[in-house]
């Protein structure tokens, strides 16, 4: 409010103790504004009314206004709640409005259910194409959950192959199976010796 010229503060004066019902021109005539005819009025009314300093003071004011008659609401309030010949309906909304600002308010209760429904296999989907798309490893992540990894091999066939059907083939493989199974290990010591 300060911020305003003393004619603009007189305008918004005006305007609040009119509590509305005076024109802008009406009000900017009896803040002092000297008008050649009312349209000069009306225009000087409008142009105030619509400036943002001017907007800026009447709410500045009318919340003071309203902090002021803080007072008054709250006597109106205990005066209903305690008049005996108030109808019923009119003394319990006034008891319940004085209950709402002391700190007793009305207990409310919300109820939610949240119901997930997930498939097994989409998750499990998503988890890999989640993981793929980060560049991380998806079996890393799900263990033996049935992921199924994509992966490039070369299918290659030996140069030797025994025919088992020969004569003598099968004792042969069995007596080098023989000699595998009954090899002597013996541990090493040097664990630089160890090829990993």
């Amino acid at each position: 409010m300060r911020a305003l010229l003393p004619r603009q503060q007189a305008f918004v004066y005006q305007m609040l103790e009119s509590g509305g019902k005076m024109t802008q021109a009406d009000a900017a005539l009896a803040a002092g504004y000297v008008c050649a005819n009312v349209n000069v009025a009306r225009v000087t009314g409008f142009r105030l009314a619509h400036d943002e300093a001017v907007i800026e003071a009447m709410h500045e004011e009318g919340l003071k206004r309203m902090h002021s008659g803080a007072i008054l609401a709250v006597s109106v309030m205990l005066e209903i709640a305690g008049d005996a010949s108030a109808k019923t309906a009119d003394r319990l909304k006034a008891a319940e409005m004085i209950a709402n600002r002391v700190g007793y308010h009305t207990k409310t209760e919300q109820t939610v259910n949240v119901v997930h429904s997930v498939d097994d296999k989409a998750m499990i989907e998503k988890i890999r194409l989640l993981a793929t798309g980060l560049g991380l490893d998806p079996k890393r992540l799900l263990g033996s959950a049935g992921v199924t990894v994509d992966a490039e091999f070369t299918e290659i066939e030996a140069d030797i192959k025994p025919d088992l059907a020969t004569p003598g083939a099968a004792a042969l493989a069995a007596d080098t199976v023989s000699e595998i199974s009954q090899a002597k290990l013996e541990p090493i010591d040097d664990e630089e010796a160890i090829e990993w």
